[in-house]
Formats: C-alpha cells, structure tokens, sequence
C-alpha cells in the first residue's frame, strides 16, 4: 500500500488532470462516477473537512478549542491546491456563482 504522503501526491496529481480536462477541481460526488472518480470525490472531502477542521477548530464542552490533528495537510499542500483552483466551501461557491 502507497504511503500517506505518496498517495496525497497522487491524489493532487488526478485532481490536476481531472482539471485540465474539465477545467475545474469540482469532481462531482455520484454513485454512477467510475471508482477512480468516485476515489477522488472522496479525497477531496476529506482534504475539506482536514482544511475546515484547522481553519476552525470545534469547541470542547466547557468552550475551550480541541485540538485538531489536519493529517497530512499543510501549508504547502494548501497552496498547492489553491493554485489549481480547488474550492475549499463548496457552498459558498455555488451561492457567489
């Protein structure tokens, strides 16, 4: 199995294609994508919460912020990703549209 770190890089790398075909990152969730679609779809959820969840970390019950582990996402990771055009609110995207 692919490490972390080589399998984000693949995962960026198919975000890019997919985006140089289509021209955008918005890899549409479908159960009738093809698994590699449906994989990507995936990912970029999870790259979403990771970035959400350190952007605005959730509160504990007595209101002190938890402390939030983005996984493999960093700083460069998110320039990268910014830099292709991926959207990080997919709700406020489609609402300025």
């Amino acid at each position: 199995e692919l490490s972390e770190p080589t399998d984000w890089t693949e995962m960026y790398n198919r975000l890019k294609e997919y985006r140089n075909a289509h021209g955008h990152c918005n890899v549409p969730i479908s159960k009738s994508n093809p698994p590699d679609l449906k994989r990507l779809a995936t990912w970029m959820v999870r790259q979403r919460a990771c970035y959400r969840n350190y952007r605005d970390p959730p509160e504990n019950p007595d209101g002190t912020l938890q402390q939030v582990s983005i996984g493999s996402l960093n700083a460069q990771k998110i320039d990268a990703l910014e830099k292709i055009g991926f959207v990080w609110d997919t709700k406020d995207h489609q609402w300025r549209k």
